[in-house]
This record gives structure tokens, sequence and C-alpha cells, in this order.
């Protein structure tokens, strides 16, 4: 009898995700052993095992997946994404650490070209999951996660924290370096001017604390300053006001939600 290791044949690719939804760990190490791959993808949602124990919150998988070597940065699912992308997405935060802290390096973007810094920042998040959403992001820019990578819509992550009131992430983005005047492409527009278009003066100090240009005109010539005079009396000394639930009132920002699995 041939010792050689099967080809991830179309049955067992399915005993393989049946048995991760049963949580059968015994019947996963045994097609395992016989050759088939940890990160095979589901034939009919492309999505690896990883990330659909992520997105079910299943941490007692997840941790089993990673010890047998599954890749937390592997592009699947239609869009494509990550199993960081998806914990993200679905506010898994204990799931996301993990993830995060077996990878090597996070410098991957999603099939929008969105890093898990785009992911974190793009979706409102409640008071309480606000302390998690900081130890995340702090764990991202550790692994050289790209701050101001632009994703297909030419959007940074700081954009997403001024048009969601994020400002304590929006602080961490820019102590760490994040560019306060990166502009969108087609139409010029700042994080400043974001700001100043929602009428965020809290913000507003902040970036230029870290060196906004007010007078930087976004295309058809407004600033910053011009939209919101105030801008000129601020001092740095405006606290980060409450966090509103509310649409953004810059339109100028088309959205399209992350790719999640």
């Amino acid at each position: 009898m041939s010792t050689a290791k099967e080809p991830p044949a179309l049955p067992r690719t399915y005993a393989w995700f049946s048995a991760l939804m049963s949580g059968d760990t015994d019947t996963m190490t045994e097609l395992l052993a016989r050759g088939l791959p940890v990160d095979v993808r589901h034939p009919l949602r492309h999505t690896t095992a990883l990330m659909e124990a992520t997105r079910l919150g299943r941490i007692l998988l997840v941790q089993f997946l990673l010890g047998q070597d599954a890749a937390p940065a592997f592009l699947c699912g239609t869009p494509k994404g990550t199993p960081i992308h998806c914990a993200l997405f679905y506010k898994q935060w204990e799931i996301a650490e993990l993830l995060i802290d077996a990878a090597n390096s996070i410098t991957i973007t999603d099939e929008l070209g969105r890093t898990p810094l785009h992911v974190l920042a793009m979706e409102p998040l409640e008071d309480s999951d606000m302390p998690f959403a900081q130890a995340i992001a702090g764990q991202l820019i550790g692994k050289r996660c790209p701050l101001d990578a632009l994703d297909t819509e030419g959007i940074t992550v700081l954009h997403y924290c001024v048009i969601n009131d994020h400002g304590r992430l929006a602080a961490l983005l820019l102590r760490s370096g994040a560019a306060p005047d990166i502009l969108t492409p087609d139409t010029r527009v700042s994080p400043l001017a974001i700001a100043a278009l929602e009428r965020n003066l809290a913000l507003a100090a902040l970036l230029m604390e870290f060196g906004a240009n007010p007078n930087l005109p976004m295309k058809g010539g407004a600033t910053p300053l011009s939209i919101m005079p105030q801008l000129a009396r601020l001092d740095g000394s405006v606290p980060l006001r409450p966090r509103a639930r509310k649409q953004p009132a810059a339109s100028i920002l088309p959205l399209r939600r992350p790719s999640a699995g």
C-alpha cells in the first residue's frame, strides 16, 4: 500500500468542514495526518477553517488550528480577506489578539485594499469596545501594519477614524507616525477637512497638534479653515468630545463594507 499523502479530495474537504462545525478535533487531526492541508478552502465559501472558526467565535478551535500552523493572514473568502480581517469585522477581540500574535507581520490587505487597521477604524464602536480596539490597534502597529495605506476608495485609516469619531484611535495613529495631511487622491480631502465638515473641534485640534494644515485646499479650492473658521482659534486644548452615533456629514467619501469572509 502506498504511504504517499493523499490529495485534498472533495469528500475529505467536506468532512473537514463538517468536523469543524461539530468541534470534532479528533477527525480533523486524522484528516490532517492523511495529508489534508490545514488551510484548504471550503468548496463553496472559499474560506479556510480558521476563518470559519473566527467568524463563529469558536476560540478553542482557533487555538487548535493555530497549533496546526493555520495561517492567520491567509487571503480567502469572497471577497477576499484574512482571518484577522474577519475577527475585527465581527469584533471577536480575543480571537483577533490570538491571530495577530501568531502572525509574523501584518502588511497584507483584503480585496478592497484595506489593512486590518482599516477594518478596525471604519466601523462604529461602542464605548465598551474601545479598550479592546485600542489594544489591538497597538498590537497591529507593533506588527508593522501600514499606517497610511490607501484602500481602493482612496481612504486611509486616519480618515476613517475622523469619519467615525474614533478620537483615541486617531491619537494612537498620529503618535505612531500617521501622516496628518494625507489626501484622498481624487478629491484631495484631508482628515482635517473631514473634521471641519463634521464640526468636530476636538479631532481638528488633535490633528493640528500633530501638524495638520488648515489651509490645505481640497479639489475645488475649499480649505478646512474656510469650512470652519473656528480652526484659527484652536490652541490644542479642546478635549475629545463624547462619541456620537450618527452618519458622517462628509458624503464626499463613498464607503463600502469591508470583506469578512
